[in-house]
């Protein structure tokens, strides 16, 4: 009890350092981009509006580069600070998080395989991760998603897939490349979740083009956890 207490305390603080960190990184670029936009409200012909949104575009270019830059660090962090998670409790919550999309859209997420499972990662990557996954499918796929869960050996295996058409051949193998995307997003989802998950030690791949089969790999805790 007293060593998880001890684990909480400085989680914490790592976070609230972290917040630190991102208020004073991103305080210049999001003023600047806030000018621009003024600037873009004001404009008194097309050539300038087009101008003032070029100048805003490497406003936000360079607000991404900053986010993406903490992220690196936070998942380079999080490797001191591996927690042992619940896959059951993880997939609650994402499940809990997305009902309201869910339901609007009327599809779902179905869990299989082998319950019960814990996994070394810190728990805000993997909850990033899976979010990535179940936005990318809510984004571009179709009907039920499916979350498989497989344990190999020391490994975990987390299998996630829609009932839409896929990912086109043409952008399989580019699909974890930044500003590659199936439609109007920005490209980077999937990059920056492969990104933090290799960080800490696991995998995410793109199992099969058909359906958006992705497959993320995570090892067991070394210990096994307190109940």
């Amino acid at each position: 009890m007293q060593r998880r207490a001890v684990h909480l305390t400085r989680m914490v603080t790592s976070q609230r350092r972290l917040a630190g960190d991102a208020a004073h990184q991103l305080r210049t670029p999001l003023s600047a981009l806030t000018i621009r936009l003024d600037e873009l409200a004001l404009a008194e012909s097309a050539e300038e509006a087009r101008e003032v949104a070029e100048e805003a575009h490497t406003q936000v270019e360079r607000l991404t580069a900053v986010v993406e830059e903490m992220l690196e660090t936070a998942a380079n962090s999080a490797l001191a600070t591996m927690d042992i998670l619940s896959l059951d409790e993880v997939i609650a919550a994402q499940q809990r998080e997305w009902q309201p999309l869910f339901s609007e859209q009327r599809r779902g997420m179905r869990v299989t395989g082998t319950f019960g499972l814990h996994v070394a990662c810190p728990q805000g990557v993997l909850s990033q991760v899976l979010s990535t996954l179940i936005e990318n499918s809510l984004t571009y796929g179709e009907g039920i998603i499916t979350l498989h869960i497989e344990h190999n050996g020391p490994s975990v295996q987390l299998v996630m897939s829609d009932e839409g058409p896929g990912i086109k051949p043409e952008i399989a193998d580019l699909i974890f490349e930044r500003d590659v995307t199936a439609g109007g997003g920005t490209g980077r989802g999937l990059a920056l979740a492969r990104q933090i998950i290799t960080a800490v030690g696991g995998r995410l791949e793109l199992l099969d083009e058909r359906h958006a089969t992705f497959g993320v790999f995570l090892s067991e805790p070394a210990e096994s956890p307190t109940r």
